[in-house]
């Protein structure tokens, strides 16, 4: 469907793959990784080419990926760059979800705000000590360039801030998390010692089928952005087999 705003196809998904109920996983590795740049490639165009795919793991025969597009601009930046999303069944084929982002500008907007700035500015505002859960993300949408910071909590959680790359101000606070829980966190959750192990880490692709391995970060935390969680994807679906729908077209709003 065309996004109202700028004209730009959003995305879609379907909650059955249309396979029979006792259907096995027959397709491999490269034939899901062929099918997912072939759809891709259908509603992004040539910026697809463009694209790093990377694995972000597989659930009731479902291969999921995040495709974001290279970072631009000087200090570089996501949001410049088409990226996307595609889900596919390993049974049929079948796309059961696909997102397409494409750049609202490709002018870089100046940064007046350097990385530890921002984190600066971050644990100010949060008033957390804590070291950094991940790389600081500086992200530019419309008018807006910010820097995400993710700052680490005991119990597993994460606070962040939104911080304008160009003036300093903070956008947003927020809490996320616990994406990967500390063996602490995991201990005081089930009651176990506090020499739980650390859960295994999320699965990654055979080294020659062209995907990046899956990366230990959850997906870029956009907020005000129009990148789509696969959370939000879940608890879609979910309302969707409960109404007994089927396919269910998104509208990207500008």
């Amino acid at each position: 469907m065309m996004g109202a705003g700028h004209g730009n196809f959003g995305g879609w998904f379907q909650s059955w793959d249309g396979a029979p109920a006792d259907a096995q996983a027959t397709l491999s590795d490269e034939e899901v990784l062929k099918i997912a740049k072939t759809a891709l490639a259908e509603h992004m165009g040539p910026a697809s080419a463009d694209v790093e795919w990377r694995l972000l793991g597989e659930s009731d025969n479902v291969v999921k990926y995040y495709c974001p597009g290279p970072k631009l601009g000087d200090p570089p930046r996501s949001g410049l760059s088409a990226s996307g999303s595609v889900e596919v069944s390993r049974r049929n084929g079948a796309i059961m979800w696909l997102s397409v982002d494409m750049p609202w500008s490709t002018t870089p907007l100046p940064v007046n705000v350097t990385e530890e700035e921002a984190v600066r500015v971050t644990r100010r505002a949060t008033g957390s000590d804590h070291p950094l859960s991940r790389e600081p993300h500086l992200i530019q949408r419309g008018d807006t360039v910010k820097w995400i910071v993710m700052l680490g909590r005991r119990d597993g959680q994460e606070k962040g801030c939104d911080v304008d790359a160009v003036t300093g101000q903070v956008l947003s606070t927020h809490t996320a998390g616990p994406t990967y829980p500390s063996p602490e966190y995991l201990a005081r959750r089930s009651g176990a010692s506090a020499g739980t192990p650390t859960p295994p880490a999320p699965p990654t692709p055979s080294p020659d089928n062209g995907v990046s391995k899956a990366s230990a970060v959850a997906m870029p935390h956009t907020s005000g952005g129009n990148t789509w969680a696969l959370p939000v994807v879940t608890v879609a679906a979910v309302v969707l087999v409960c109404a007994g729908a089927a396919l269910v077209v998104l509208r990207r709003r500008h």
